[in-house]
């Protein structure tokens, strides 16, 4: 599938606000044990601005097994902690509404390091390689520090709903 070759393709090494080194690549199927430990290690708030699905290691299994099965990407950020990976940040682009959503959510302990911007610049980059001409997304309104990246990354507020904004991405 054409898709996937290009969403395998799109691995490459960031730097974070603070020096460090973080490896952005594609999910794979073999991810959910260190996709899941992301997931349920999460604070209560940051998984409280988090709201496409649950974060529990069910999730976890249910999105590494969507891998290649056309419906959209998924990318995570991870670094080295002894012989493993640990996930520090995962970004995904779903087809399953017109236009696209994206999501993003990074680890606590790693939040404000750059990492989110990395994230949507990644996405956005993906969403304009598969094609897409818009991609759109859900923030709370009471979660300013997101608004104001995606807001940098150029979305719009196009909608409200109670308690959310809808943002909306024109890619060139």
């Amino acid at each position: 599938m054409e898709a996937d070759k290009i969403i395998e393709g799109m691995m490459k090494v960031i730097n974070t606000k603070d020096g460090g080194k973080v490896l952005m690549r594609p999910l794979r199927g073999e991810d959910t044990d260190i996709l899941g430990e992301f997931f349920v290690g999460l604070s209560k708030k940051t998984e409280y601005y988090f709201h496409p699905h649950p974060l529990d290691r069910e999730n976890a299994v249910k999105t590494t097994e969507k891998i290649g099965n056309g419906d959209g990407a998924y990318f995570i950020q991870t670094v080295a902690e002894g012989e493993r990976e640990k996930v520090v940040g995962y970004v995904w682009i779903s087809d399953k509404n017109d236009p696209p959503e994206v999501g993003i959510c990074v680890r606590d302990g790693w939040q404000d390091k750059g990492l989110g911007t990395q994230l949507m610049e990644h996405i956005i980059e993906a969403g304009r390689r598969l094609g897409k001409k818009k991609l759109a997304l859900v923030v709370m309104k009471d979660n300013p520090r997101a608004v104001h990246v995606y807001e940098k990354m150029g979305f719009v507020i196009e909608g409200e709903r109670k308690g959310y904004h809808y943002m909306v991405l024109e890619v060139n």
